[in-house]
């Protein structure tokens, strides 16, 4: 079994916000897997399906963004996985809009949701997909209003498209970015989604077999 936790905060006054990447690329992915069942918990919504052959729960916490680390902790005791089985994608904002970063340990970097994972359960080694969802630009807007902000036009047109080419399917590829960090084969990367490839078709053109990764970047 392999969990996917799309970091967020719950209701409507927050839909489509930049904190709220995670629960978008959660929809997304939903949207191209079979979903056999779903559960709504005190804690989270969880979407369950199969994906190539591999169990997929699909998370959504209900705790707000900033308590993320209970909803982790929960999933963790009730299936008793490790921290390293987990997924975790969320919004950046050291990241420029279309840029995508993925790490497989590390620091909270300042995100109040990571660092409330790291402290819930004793632990920093967990893959996550970080969504560059961009910074303001002027230091008088207050961060909490930029994050909690929608995209404007442009910058709506550019999530779009980078959530699509996460979870698009080639039919020769892994099928997905998950497919990747859950087989073990990316370590660290940078790369801007700004051309027509797919993230598995970019991996694959310039890795070949995408085994021993170090921190790189592609502009496309």
């Amino acid at each position: 079994m392999k969990i996917i936790v799309g970091l967020g905060n719950p209701g409507p006054k927050y839909l489509n916000t930049r904190h709220n990447i995670g629960f978008s690329i959660i929809d997304a992915f939903a949207n191209q897997i079979t979903i056999e069942k779903k559960e709504r918990k005190a804690k989270c919504i969880m979407q369950f399906g199969d994906h190539n052959d591999t169990d997929i729960v699909l998370v959504k916490p209900r705790t707000f963004i900033n308590n993320s680390g209970i909803a982790i902790k929960y999933l963790i005791d009730r299936y008793q996985i490790e921290l390293s089985d987990l997924l975790v994608v969320y919004d950046d904002i050291a990241l420029p809009v279309g840029k995508i970063r993925v790490r497989i340990n590390g620091s909270s970097g300042g995100h109040n949701g990571i660092k409330s994972i790291i402290e819930a359960t004793n632990g920093h080694i967990f893959p996550r997909l970080r969504i560059g969802v961009g910074s303001p630009h002027h230091t008088n807007v207050d961060l909490v209003n930029w994050v909690l902000g929608k995209f404007d036009e442009t910058e709506t047109v550019l999530m779009e498209k980078t959530i699509s080419k996460c979870i698009q399917h080639p039919s020769n590829m892994p099928s997905t970015i998950f497919d990747c960090l859950f087989a073990g084969c990316l370590n660290n990367f940078d790369l801007y989604i700004m051309g027509s490839q797919t993230v598995p078709q970019l991996l694959s053109s310039c890795i070949g077999c995408c085994r021993s990764w170090c921190c790189c970047s592609w502009s496309c």
